[in-house]
């Protein structure tokens, strides 16, 4: 028979009160209410802060600094019972955190942003306008945990970002669930080794939710598994963009040969099911994108489309993307064409491996909607109705291998 609550409490402060020296963990307990971010100051490797079920306040903390076996942990007290933070302008807010745990939290009513991590360094006062340092601004070593994350109503307009990842390496996000946002549910900025995976991303009606996940500003190596996108009108994950320079991690180098950086480079999307969106997946100034093994329901106006905007010779056109083992269900009239390459980006390098495509509409129908770009592409079915199910797994065994669902 599992405790009562309050006997858990009990638990974690008899934990609490019994830590005791410099070497010990210790448990910081939070009622809601409290001033809590004071508390920064004070942790050491292994310390936790754990918010008590209720309604918290707002946090801003520097230089949270755990080790890899002894992280420092923010979480709510019950995984099934999230604690709330009431957010304000903000949640939470961490600047160059190392060896962090969020989780079991709930961030509710941002109009900024509800969660973020950065590699701001508070201590320096440094004018935007100038120009960046000699020294190339490399991503921050966070080493973070994320999980087991909710973040709603966020916004509702404009560029307010649910989460907001910049100037970070090692990132792993799992179990976040988003719902209603002005901008971006994930903006990830100059960011290496960032891991999102089963994660549910919610559009709500009067949020602008302009994209669910943006990857851009250098960031490399960022793979997108198993998550779920429902009901984002536009842009649903958007790799690349048109950030200003300064935001690039590394830093730009004046010397840098043309073509030679990229707005987002290895980026994978793999197991992801995309339900609505005009575009599901946009590429701009993106270099190596895989998409496998991803479900694409109705979309709107295209599947893929990749899009050029910078001036920059430095920043490179979209090239190497390899779209292959997708499953694909539209209705008549949904699509416009099946992908839109831009003229200055590298089509010839795409590949599209074999994926199903279904729909009702006719051989004439389908023939509007163009080829495929990219040379030696393999043939693509065309001719099997996946017969999904209420969970959208195919019942029809020749679709088995196709999709997010696949074995």
């Amino acid at each position: 028979m599992n405790k009562p609550w309050i006997w858990q409490l009990l638990s974690v402060a008899v934990a609490a009160h019994f830590c005791v020296g410099s070497a010990s963990a210790r448990q910081h307990l939070v009622s809601p209410g409290q001033d809590w971010q004071q508390l920064a100051a004070q942790l050491q490797p292994g310390d936790q802060i754990i918010l008590m079920p209720g309604i918290h306040r707002t946090a801003t903390l520097d230089r949270l600094t755990g080790s890899r076996r002894r992280p420092i942990t923010i979480r709510g007290l019950d995984p099934k019972q999230p604690s709330i933070i009431n957010a304000s302008r903000y949640g939470l807010v961490l600047h160059r955190p190392q060896h962090v745990v969020i989780e079991n939290l709930k961030i509710i009513g941002a109009t900024i942003s509800g969660l973020v991590i950065d590699d701001l360094d508070t201590t320096t006062v440094r004018n935007p306008k100038e120009p960046e340092p000699a020294t190339p601004r490399e991503p921050w070593p966070a080493n973070l945990l994320i999980r087991n994350l909710w973040v709603t109503n966020t916004g509702p307009e404009g560029k307010r970002h649910a989460v907001l990842l910049a100037g970070l390496r090692d990132v792993r996000i799992h179990n976040v669930h988003i719902e209603g946002w002005g901008g971006s549910a994930f903006e990830v900025i100059g960011c290496h080794e960032v891991s999102l995976e089963s994660c549910r991303f919610i559009a709500k009606d009067g949020y602008t939710q302009l994209n669910a996940i943006r990857v851009r500003a250098g960031s490399e190596r960022v793979n997108i598994i198993k998550s779920h996108f429902e009901g984002i009108a536009e842009a649903v994950v958007v790799l690349g963009g048109m950030s200003k320079l300064r935001e690039f991690r590394p830093s730009l180098a004046a010397d840098a040969e043309p073509g030679t950086r990229h707005e987002a480079r290895f980026v994978q999307i793999r197991r992801c099911t995309f339900v609505g969106g005009a575009c599901p997946i946009v590429l701009a100034h993106c270099d190596d994108a895989l998409m496998r093994n991803n479900t694409f329901i109705r979309p709107r106006h295209t599947v893929l489309c990749t899009v050029t905007k910078h001036t920059d010779r430095r920043i490179g056109p979209t090239r190497r993307a390899i779209f292959g083992g997708n499953l694909l269900v539209w209705e008549p009239g949904d699509l416009t064409q099946f992908v839109v390459v831009a003229v200055a980006d590298d089509a010839e390098s795409f590949v599209f491996q074999e994926s199903l495509w279904w729909s009702r509409e006719t051989l004439q129908q389908r023939a509007r909607l163009g080829e495929l770009p990219g040379l030696g592409q393999m043939p693509q079915i065309n001719d099997v109705d996946p017969k999904l199910d209420e969970q959208l797994r195919p019942t029809e065994p020749r679709a088995a291998n196709f999709g997010a669902m696949s074995p």
